[in-house]
Parts: C-alpha cells; sequence; structure tokens
C-alpha cells in the first residue's frame, strides 16, 4: 500500500513517519499541494497524512484534488490543534480522520 505524507513541518512530518514505521506502507514525502497533485497523478496512491495547512493550499484543496484523480483515498487531515468547526468541516468533505498535535502512535496507526 502506498501512502502520501504530505507536511511542510518537517517535525510533525517526521512524527507521522515515526508512527508509521514498521507497518507495510511505502511513503512517499511532499511538502506542497502541487507535489501532492503530480504524485496522485502518476500512481494509485491508498493513504494520504496531510498537514492542514501547506505552503500552497489546505486540506480543502487536497480532498477535491484527492476526489478528481483517485477514489478509495483514505485522508487523514493532521493540525498542530483541535478545533471542532475544522473537524467536522474536514469530515464533511470525505477526509477519513482529522488528528491534532501531538500524535500518538495509536491514533496514527
Amino acid at each position: 500500500m502506498k501512502a502520501l505524507i504530505a507536511f511542510s513541518d518537517s517535525e510533525n512530518m517526521m512524527a507521522v513517519c515515526s508512527a508509521l514505521a514498521g507497518t507495510d506502507l511505502d511513503l512517499e514525502l511532499c511538502s506542497t499541494i502541487s507535489d501532492l497533485r503530480v504524485r496522485l497523478k502518476q500512481d494509485r496512491t491508498d493513504l494520504v497524512f496531510c498537514q492542514a495547512r501547506l505552503a500552497d493550499g489546505t486540506f480543502r484543496d487536497l480532498l477535491r484534488i484527492v476526489d478528481s484523480f483517485q477514489t478509495g483515498v483514505a485522508v487523514v487531515v493532521c493540525s498542530d490543534f483541535y478545533d471542532k468547526g475544522t473537524y467536522i468541516e474536514a469530515m464533511s468533505l470525505g477526509a477519513f480522520d482529522y488528528l491534532a498535535f501531538p500524535y500518538r502512535k495509536s491514533e496514527v496507526e
């Protein structure tokens, strides 16, 4: 299974990667929505972990892009803090889950 990890913040990216270490996921890292778009066009992706805000867009943009290129991709939106309104919006737009930093390994798995 292939997973894209899209974070502009290296600390949070490494936290997610560390939590996913030892799984059977093939991890690919990217830091922008533009890069993510290119990778989604190239190969089938099963899972995306994305930071709520990237340098060139937000999870809203990412969810639209994923929906237009592939079906059945689970998108997990990650944020530096929990916000009920953002959680509800992410889930209503099709996110699989919403996690707030600091991430516990059990949440990421």
